[in-house]
């Protein structure tokens, strides 16, 4: 038989517990809040674009629908930043080939985000009947990776949208025309070093260096040799500069394939860098799937493809180092 005087004090009971409930989980709701507050400013100060973040080179790829060429073009940009205008030059190359332009560019900040627009071609070497798109977008600035990646459109003919991303780069831009460099081998440069020859540049694959799958690890001890090597050669007085490049083949996204191949590059770099190589001999670029050397409709073309190579350039230490140019 139900007492109501028992009955009462139980649902009494029952209300004040789920009050308490209630008011525990406002607590908690309320500190996060709180918290989050707190670190609102920092997290977005962390991401905001100053000057010394971005002012200097860019490299890597613009993408855009297949067309009868490439889908992936090499892509820098020299940015100097003054209030909240940005100004500078981007440099397109379409792969292996001597095709090129230098375009004027202009845009806003606002917080992480560069609303650009590319105003004038101010030299350019373009594919015979074909023509350079003038383009205009947004970039956002990722801190993490130290990136710039987003969208472009144009309103030229034939200029389909497509996305761009690029990395800080420590290899000022080219001004000038595209190098074409010949592909040699460790033993022949060596040689002309020691002729004391002079040469315009040589590219070198790097054979023996392995890495983990979709990784930049390297695998064991297989950069040892090559890394000597290449210590080796930048001990000689004549060998002014070597810049390393990433490549990867065409499986999977495009902006994973820029990173891998970057990364890649940039992990050469720090081992030189660790052995005691001076930061001004060395400079590093990644190109993701945007230059094979070799079909990707077979494994073992695509074998060939996955690649990290050095630029070996010797020029006369007296000669200044190339500049970028700032508006």
């Amino acid at each position: 038989m139900c007492n109501p005087r028992h009955f009462a004090r139980s649902i009494f009971g029952e209300y004040i517990n789920n009050m308490k409930i209630i008011t525990n989980n406002c607590m908690r709701v309320k500190k996060t809040i709180v918290a989050l507050l707190f670190a609102l400013p920092f997290m977005s100060n962390s991401q905001i674009i100053t000057p010394e973040r971005i002012n200097g080179t860019w490299q890597g790829i613009l993408i855009q629908p297949i067309n009868d060429y490439t889908d992936n073009y090499a892509y820098w940009i020299s940015l100097n930043m003054q209030g909240d205008s940005v100004f500078g030059v981007i440099r397109t190359e379409d792969e292996k080939t001597p095709f090129y332009a230098l375009v004027n560019i202009r845009g806003k900040v606002v917080d992480n985000k560069i609303s650009f627009t590319q105003d004038r071609i101010i030299k350019e070497n373009p594919r015979p009947e074909s023509y350079w798109c003038l383009i205009s977008g947004e970039l956002l600035f990722d801190a993490e990776d130290n990136s710039l990646s987003g969208k472009w459109t144009s309103t030229m003919e034939k200029c389909k949208p497509g996305s761009i991303l690029i990395f800080k780069s420590p290899k000022p831009i080219n001004m000038g025309p595209t190098h074409m460099y010949t592909y040699s081998t460790f033993k022949y440069v060596e040689s002309e070093v020691k002729k004391k020859k002079k040469f315009n540049g040589y590219k070198v694959r790097l054979s023996e260096i392995n890495f983990e799958t979709n990784s930049h690890k390297i695998i064991g001890n297989t950069a040892t040799a090559e890394i000597n090597r290449i210590y080796s050669l930048l001990n000689k007085k004549e060998i002014l500069h070597v810049n390393i490049q990433g490549y990867t083949d065409n499986t999977g996204a495009d902006d994973f394939n820029m990173r891998l191949s970057y990364l890649r590059a940039r992990e050469i770099y720090n081992l030189l860098i660790a052995k005691g190589v001076k930061e001004n001999r060395i400079t590093y670029e990644g190109y993701g799937k945007s230059r094979p050397i070799a079909s990707n409709e077979t494994e073992e073309g695509k074998l060939k493809n996955r690649r990290v190579e050095i630029e070996i350039e010797m020029i006369n230490e007296e000669k200044p180092a190339e500049t970028s140019t700032k508006r």
